[in-house]
């Protein structure tokens, strides 16, 4: 990331952040632990126990996230496989 005066924005501090979890050598397991218990209820909210004192719809930031990485981890690979 490039040096700057001014404060760095948040969403790019987060596109990078997505960006070095995908590149991480470790993303499969990384994407699996991040998703273990947080599935639906029946009501539609996740029942994992990390947000037994609040409420998160799912799917919840925790799923979110897993789930940009992948896609993320997805567009690296494609840009770097032979075509």
């Amino acid at each position: 990331m490039p040096y700057h005066d001014s404060p760095p924005d948040p969403d790019e501090l987060f596109r990078l952040f997505v960006r070095e979890l995908a590149a991480s050598p470790g993303r499969a397991g990384l994407l699996v632990r991040l998703r273990i218990g947080h599935g639906p209820d029946e009501y539609g909210w996740c029942k994992h126990p990390g947000h037994a004192h609040h409420w998160e719809k799912h799917p919840c930031p925790a799923l979110r996230l897993a789930q940009l990485v992948e896609r993320a981890g997805g567009q690296e690979q494609a840009e770097q496989s032979p075509g």
